[in-house]
Parts: structure tokens; sequence; C-alpha cells
């Protein structure tokens, strides 16, 4: 008979079906990668002196330049570089290659749990939850404008501008690929299940991109190899969280990391000529370990 009626290749027409839209929109923020030829226009519009302004004049100073930072990203494609075409083609390779691992690594994962592993990826999870994340940015930049330090209120707006941009490509590959996340059963192939539904929101992994864009922006505004490993390993552990606890497939936390470290990186990159800060915030991190706790501890 027929494989027409085979339901497991239905799923894998439609994610043929589905898989050159996904190339379409990582060629869009794939623009984004490292890029330093970003347009300059408007810059001096944002510039009044070299001195410190009064906290309410940073605020909406780095309210506007947030949203020009916002323009240049959407504008990105409009600089488009051999850099660009080998990132985008490294980024599109790599998530189709980590979907034949999908399976395999589901079983793995499956196959190792404990009590003791579900404690400690906990942590990953919480540090890839929005509200924490978002919380660790208002407190940076609220610090910041209190205690006259600029670089740590500039890290704070660019942690805040990376989750927005890379939040706003989250939601809209999840509904445009709608994939059947793994406790469905439906196979990692599954795509175009146009519901409202978050069973069906699987691609790319959220909480990954909230973890690997804090670390991101964090990692390259400290500028210290320690910290830098500490932070990827807390990020490496949420994208780990999330296929153990059967929430996404090992593909859907590689786009997400790509994605956030493509969007934050892009995003400090354009810090360079803020007219305020020209230094790396002093901050340390160190390790908090305690029972069942894992973490990190900022001071500045």
């Amino acid at each position: 008979m027929s494989d027409i009626f085979d339901p497991s290749c239905y799923r894998k027409k439609k994610m043929i079906r589905h898989f050159p839209v996904l190339l379409i929109f990582l060629l869009v923020f794939c623009n984004f990668s490292f890029s330093k030829d970003l347009e300059h226009s408007g810059e001096d519009t944002l510039k009044s002196n070299s001195n410190q302004p009064a906290p309410l004049d940073l605020i909406k100073y780095d309210f506007n330049r947030g949203l020009l930072d916002g323009w240049r990203l959407l504008t990105a494609p409009s600089h488009f570089s051999g850099k660009n075409w080998a990132v985008t083609g490294a980024i599109t390779g790599g998530t189709a290659l980590s979907m034949l691992l999908d399976k395999g690594i589901r079983k793995v994962a499956r196959s190792n749990q404990s009590n003791s592993l579900d404690d400690i990826t906990k942590a990953g999870q919480y540090y890839g939850m929005v509200i924490p994340a978002a919380s660790l940015s208002a407190g940076l930049y609220a610090a910041g404008l209190i205690f006259n330090d600029r670089s740590v209120s500039l890290t704070g707006r660019l942690l805040a501008e990376s989750l927005l941009y890379a939040g706003t490509i989250n939601i809209i590959l999840k509904v445009l690929f709608s994939r059947s996340r793994p406790y469905n059963n439906d196979g990692n192939t599954d795509f175009g299940n146009y519901v409202f539904d978050n069973a069906y929101y699987s691609l790319p992994s959220g909480h990954a991109i909230v973890a690997f864009t804090v670390s991101t922006v964090l990692a390259e505004r400290i500028q210290n190899i320690f910290a830098t490993i500490g932070l990827y390993s807390l990020a490496t552990l949420t994208a780990y969280q999330r296929i153990y606890s059967d929430n996404h497939w090992f593909s859907d936390t590689v786009l997400g990391a790509a994605i956030a470290i493509v969007i934050s990186r892009s995003v400090v990159e354009m810090s360079q000529s803020d007219p305020y800060e020209n230094n790396n915030p002093d901050i340390s991190v160190y390790p908090a370990l305690g029972g069942y706790r894992i973490g990190l501890n900022f001071s500045f």
C-alpha cells in the first residue's frame, strides 16, 4: 500500500515543507552576527557631551538608544557579508544535523534520571526563566543609576535589549513552526500544528534563549575567563534540563543557543559607541554552592 497513509511519512513531508522557512529566518537574524559595519545614522542625535548626564537624561538616552539598536538589527540584512553567510550556513547546518541526534539524546537523558539530577537541573530551569533574567537586568540598571556607575547600568540595558530582541524571534519561530514537544511522542519531525497550545511550541527553546542571552551579555561585558566558563556552564545546564525534563528536543536548544549568542553579541558590539562608557563593568562573579543549590553570585 502507498505510504501516503503512513503518519510518519506525513510528518516528514510537513518537516520538509517548513524547513525552508527556518532557513529564511536564520538568514535574517544571522545578518546580525558579529557585524562591525552596522550603520551609524542617528548616533549624533543621541550624543550630548562626554560628562555623565543626570539620571533622567540617561534613562531617556538609553530608551532612544534601545530603539536605534532595534532598528539597526531590523535593517541588518542590508549589510550581508561573507562572514554573515558563513555563520548562517553554520547555524543552518548545525540545526539540521542536530535533529539527527534528537531521539538518541532524548533516550539517554530519560534513562539517566535520578532524584539528585532532578534537584541539580532545577538550577538550570530557574536560570532560563524570564522573570529572574529580567529582574537581573532591572537590578543592574537601577544599581548603576543609584551608584552613578555607567558601566553597570549599561550592562543592565544591554541585557534588557538582548532579552527583548532574542525573545521576539523566539515567539515568532515557535508559532511559525509549531513543533510538537517530545512528551507528546509525535516524533521530532512533527511540525505545522497551528494551534494555540504550548505543547506545540517546541522550536526553539525559550529557556535556552534566556540562559544563553544572560550568559553571553555578562561574559562579553565582564571579560573574565572564569566568569565566562561559569556563565556558559549554567546556560548549558539549562539546555540539558530542557531535554532532561522532556520539554525540548536537542535541536531546539541548539537553535535557541545560536539565536541568543548572535543577538547578544551584536547588541553588546553596538554599545561600543556609547558616549558615556568605554570600559567594562567592575563586576565579580563566583560560584555559589550549597546542598543541592548551585549558581553564581555577583558583586560590583
